[in-house]
């Protein structure tokens, strides 16, 4: 696939259009700074990578309505499924490019509104190919386009490639590369805006839970010799709130910022990210995704081979911090299954606080008996921790 992207690239002429498809990304993505997302895991990174809907543990969806300057919006939907042999998703995106105003020529050659008005648009429609071997993921997707610039509608085809590779040599350390639009010329001479990505992430991880990611990445635009570095941030807050910011300059010296916000409740995370602009206007985006999906690509799902206390470990702490209790339990019952030994190995503290996280996630459920089982059980790790009390007390 990167060979065939790498001879579009080759032969590529000079002329291109279609650029409404890079402003299409999901607003946790375009807030992180839209190149580093060809590292990142989930449905929501998607368009700047396909390798990203491997991590998809069951379903994933998100929903998108972007508003930008001059009357643009764009409107996303997309979802993806696990299989056996790896995971499939679907894309289906609507432009509305606004209203124009048709501009003709009079008798002496100079330029003349004619009065007639046209609303361009552009559908496009992807089938998404991702799959996990390890610690790689690769992924591939083929894109449909339907647009009517007003003057009828005109077909286009391209496709994507990507591959992830997760914990290099580094616990947290991923990188990404992704090559996006790759097309032929078209009938009319013109090509898509070819894009590739690439980006390094790296997760600090506390106690199996994702507290602070960085990213850093380029994308460059090879028919316009447009090259753009970002770096990003997203700081997880309480378990339920992600702030997310990113910065960004090309090789004209432009810079661009972005912020972003995302609040999530049972599996359901809705996001929110603004872009300023003085050159193309400023851009509001605003998402609805969930399903159950791990938090980076870097995981070993359970029942593969390879898979330990610390893949389990993370999981859980994953569901755990996205208030997932249900999600949270499997894996953490699977450590008391499978894992025994390896958690009897631990440190006292480390003991207790998985117990209290068991405890939590039970009540949560409504389930106090099994609660109070693992809040006895924390305590006896740490005789002294008047927090477990209180819960012990509470439940009883």
């Amino acid at each position: 696939m990167f060979v065939l992207a790498a001879a579009v690239l080759a032969c590529a002429g000079n002329r291109t259009t279609a650029a409404y498809l890079l402003i299409n990304s999901y607003p946790a993505a375009a807030a992180f700074g839209e190149p580093a997302g060809a590292a990142c895991g989930s449905i929501v990174y998607s368009g700047h990578s396909p390798a990203s809907i491997a991590s998809v543990e069951n379903i994933e969806f998100a929903v998108m309505h972007n508003g930008a300057a001059r009357g643009i919006t764009a409107e996303r939907l997309s979802v993806a499924k696990k299989f056996g042999f790896g995971s499939v998703g679907a894309d289906i995106s609507y432009y509305n490019l606004g209203v124009f105003t048709g501009i003709g020529v009079d008798a002496s050659g100079g330029p003349v509104y004619t009065g007639q008005q046209s609303e361009p648009y552009a559908l496009a429609g992807s089938l998404i190919y991702g799959r996990r071997a390890g610690n790689i993921s690769f992924g591939a997707a083929l894109r449909v386009i339907r647009e009517d610039m007003g003057e009828g509608a005109v077909i286009r085809g391209s496709m994507d490639a990507g591959v992830m590779a997760a914990n290099v040599r580094v616990r947290g350390l991923d990188f990404g590369l992704s090559v996006i639009n790759a097309s032929p010329e078209a009938e009319d001479g013109f090509y898509l805006p070819i894009l590739v990505n690439g980006a390094v992430i790296y997760r600090l991880i506390s106690e199996g839970a994702e507290v602070f990611r960085a990213g850093l990445g380029a994308s460059w635009l090879p028919m316009e010799e447009s090259l753009k570095v970002s770096l990003g941030f997203d700081l997880p807050v309480l378990g339920i709130l992600n702030i997310t910011g990113g910065a960004g300059v090309d090789n004209n010296a432009n810079l661009s910022f972005s912020a972003g916000i995302s609040v999530s409740f049972d599996g359901i995370k809705t996001s929110y990210a603004y872009l300023p602009s003085n050159a193309a206007g400023d851009s509001h985006r605003v998402s609805l995704s969930g399903g159950s999906f791990s938090p980076a690509l870097q995981q070993i799902s359970a029942g593969e081979a390879g898979a330990g206390i610390e893949s389990y470990m993370e999981s859980g702490d994953y569901y755990y911090n996205a208030r997932q209790f249900r999600n949270a339990i499997k894996y953490y019952e699977y450590i008391n299954l499978l894992y025994w030994k390896d958690l009897d190995a631990k440190s006292d503290r480390e003991k207790s606080a998985f117990f209290q996280k068991l405890g939590i996630s039970y009540y949560n459920i409504k389930d106090n008996s099994r609660a109070a089982q693992y809040f006895e059980r924390a305590l006896f790790f740490d005789r002294e921790n008047e927090i477990l009390k209180h819960w012990i007390r509470l439940i009883k």
